[in-house]
């Protein structure tokens, strides 16, 4: 498990964990916000070598989403809201910070028609320090999620069929509540921090 901070003093750019693998990385299987997805890949694929994209194409590239964790060969990364990964042979690279001036690049040369306007976004800049946490393990997709749970340390489960009520000693800030009940409804109440069901 680590935790690294980044005080970002630079407009325009993006910084990146690097995990050289073994072997080229034909495969991943990541899991995002849809469920599980399973990946093949070209390692060898250059979105450099593409540009500029001709009409009416847009370029594929080798960065894709992730919500929890990615998996390549046996390395596992686990992620806290760092939700893009890219693959170039046998790098396997987390975006750790991505800072940016604009909601869309009308020069960007991956892409003839622009992704949306050209809207400035100074926030997405990104300036000033942050904390990132991630952690490494491995193995397949089953250890991934047993290990889910102790890396985001951060799930109260709720599975009952009577009416109850009890109080949370500490809730995380990135806590998730999961109601299971057929006829209930949960309600949370912050101010007290007890969970009904009613």
């Amino acid at each position: 498990r680590f935790k690294t901070y980044i005080n970002n003093r630079k407009k325009n750019h993006k910084i990146q964990l690097n995990l050289v693998l073994k072997d080229k990385i034909e495969k991943t299987i990541s899991e995002d916000g849809a469920g599980i997805i399973e990946r093949k890949i070209d390692p060898d694929y250059d979105v450099q070598k593409h540009m500029p994209a001709i009409k009416p194409i847009e370029l594929k590239t080798n960065t894709f989403p992730v919500q929890n964790f990615v998996i390549a060969q046996d390395a596992i990364i686990f992620t806290k809201g760092l939700n893009e990964y890219e693959i170039f042979k046998n790098n396997l690279k987390i975006t750790l910070l991505r800072s940016f001036e604009a909601i869309s690049n009308n020069k960007n040369l991956a892409r003839y028609v622009p992704a949306g306007p050209n809207l400035k976004t100074p926030q997405a800049q990104l300036i000033g320090r942050y904390e990132m946490e991630f952690a490494i393990a491995f193995g397949n997709k089953f250890d991934a999620f047993k290990n889910l749970d102790l890396f985001l340390q951060n799930y109260v489960t709720v599975a009952t069929d009577k009416k109850e009520s009890f109080k949370l000693d500490k809730i995380r800030d990135n806590s998730y509540i999961y109601g299971m009940n057929k006829n209930k409804k949960i309600i949370y109440n912050i101010e007290t921090n007890k969970i009904s069901l009613i």
